[in-house]
């Protein structure tokens, strides 16, 4: 769908039309919450830590960083 699209389903259904949507502000109908994407990408952190354990613990470290905010 379109911005223009979702601008005009969220008219139809009586909803805050006032200000421009935006995906990450306004989210869309049935998809995930803030919680759930934050949950899933603390999860891929979680696994790419396990898996560089190596690397971090090592006097050397390394070169990657993976921040979630």
């Amino acid at each position: 769908m379109t911005t223009q699209q979702i601008g005009d389903l969220r008219a139809e259904k009586g909803l805050d039309t006032s200000s421009e949507w935006s995906i990450w502000a306004g989210g869309c109908e049935g998809g995930e919450s803030v919680e759930d994407i934050t949950r899933r990408a603390n999860d891929v952190i979680s696994t790419i830590r396990d898996i560089q354990k190596d690397y971090i613990d090592d006097e050397n470290g390394g070169n990657v960083m993976v921040v979630c905010f």
